[in-house]
């Protein structure tokens, strides 16, 4: 597993891409996606397919972190590693579930 985190909008368009397909299809992320597309991401990879990854945005001088784990990669440890990820970026942090 690999995991790398840059802003969202320099991603290229094809990782960008996938990352709209790995979320919920009638979630909020994909609006934020659009809406703050120079937020932070942290994705993790297995080979070129995305196990999941966290959107973080900033609202009230808080950070609040959205996680999407790919379904056939529930119960890993994914989502953990992320969030261990974030938490060194990002001190303090609000966990949002969708």
């Amino acid at each position: 597993m690999r995991i790398k985190s840059r802003r969202l909008d320099r991603w290229d368009k094809n990782i960008r891409r996938r990352l709209r397909y790995a979320s919920l299809s009638y979630g909020y992320l994909k609006k934020y996606m659009r809406s703050f597309p120079k937020s932070p991401t942290i994705v993790a990879f297995s080979g070129k397919h995305v196990m999941g990854w966290v959107f973080i945005l900033r609202h009230n001088n808080e950070f609040i972190v959205s996680f999407f784990t790919n379904q056939r990669y529930r119960g890993r440890g994914v989502a953990t590693l992320l969030g261990q990820e974030a938490l060194k970026s990002f001190h303090a942090i609000s966990v949002v579930g969708w």
